[in-house]
């Protein structure tokens, strides 16, 4: 009898692998479905929200659009590799702060990185097509319209709502 025990495995073999084709890496458009699809089903839902709308379009914001308790959260997802850290610039900050504001609903930002299982692939920052991942994510900084926003000084700048 098999069990199953849901252990993801990689169809990479362990290392970098050599000469990869660019099909079969991941894309900025491809890592943002992924971590909107993950910030959705394992931070927003698990923590009481409502998702009014989802969309993972490179250049669009907010990319989630939440509700809890009668508030309206806009939710910028910024997708990165490790060991590097994603953040948005202080124009598109400010114009979606304005543009959150102007709705009655508290502009959020949620970096969601992606680090391969193998530790070679995690180091030369390589995000492959069937490969599995680490998913890094602190919750969400709030955005403030100021003009420049230290959007990573310190972890207590994460929160859950």
């Amino acid at each position: 009898m098999m069990q199953n025990n849901n252990i993801k495995e990689s169809i990479w073999a362990d290392g970098v692998p050599q000469n990869v084709k660019e099909e079969m890496k991941l894309n900025t458009q491809d890592l943002l479905l992924l971590a909107v699809d993950y910030a959705v089903k394992s931070i927003c839902i698990p923590n009481g929200f409502k998702i009014e709308q989802a969309i993972a379009k490179l250049g669009y914001f907010p990319n989630i659009i939440m509700k809890k308790n009668d508030q309206l959260y806009a939710v910028a997802v910024v997708p990165f590799l490790y060991p590097n850290y994603g953040i948005i610039s202080n124009k598109v900050r400010i114009d979606m702060v304005k543009n959150a504001k102007s709705n009655n609903a508290i502009p959020l930002m949620a970096p969601v990185g992606f680090k391969s299982i193998d530790e070679a692939r995690a180091n030369a920052q390589l995000a492959l097509k069937g490969d599995v991942f680490e998913y890094l994510c602190r919750g969400f900084v709030e955005l403030t319209d100021e003009e420049n926003q230290n959007l990573f000084e310190s972890y207590e700048q994460f929160k859950m709502f």
